[in-house]
């Protein structure tokens, strides 16, 4: 695995993003849930460091995001990414994610209450 200041990211906040999971996971495999995952290049970025990576995003994205993931996910891409057009619910179960990340998401959040609150939601404790 690349140290996360070794690698060459997409933009500083995707940089920012990957020490942070790197700290928090301390050597650990973690489930990390990417909320609002566009077209899936940060999750593409994260393949190496053995996380259990998840994400959603819109359905407008399933073209973009399945292109770019199915061929890492395969048979499990449909259990891994998923796509809804509820913007107040995330789309997995409560108690699933060691960490919950969004880039570039919560300026388009309408219900900001709720997002904040599903994200506790699917949050282990």
């Amino acid at each position: 695995m690349i140290p996360a200041a070794g690698k060459n990211w997409n933009s500083a906040t995707t940089l920012y993003i990957a020490r942070r999971l790197d700290e928090f996971a301390a050597g650990r495999t973690i489930s990390v849930l990417d909320m609002g995952c566009g077209d899936g290049l940060i999750l593409e970025q994260l393949l190496e460091y053995g996380y259990d990576l998840h994400g959603y995003d819109f359905p407008w994205r399933t073209g973009p995001l399945t292109s770019r993931m199915r061929p890492h996910f395969g048979d499990r891409f449909a259990d891994r990414i998923k796509f809804t057009e509820d913007e107040r619910t995330i789309p997995f179960p409560d108690d699933s994610f060691d960490a919950v990340y969004a880039n570039q998401v919560f300026e388009h959040v309408r219900f900001f209450d709720c997002m904040v609150r599903e994200c506790a939601r699917v949050l282990k404790p």
